[in-house]
């Protein structure tokens, strides 16, 4: 699992996805 900057990044979007939704993100 790679702790970089941009990985991390990549995994708190895909939490708030998981969680909101692809609209919410969109928006």
């Amino acid at each position: 699992m790679e702790l970089s900057s941009g990985g991390f990044h990549g995994v708190l979007v895909v939490g708030f996805v998981a969680e909101h939704g692809v609209e919410d993100v969109a928006a």
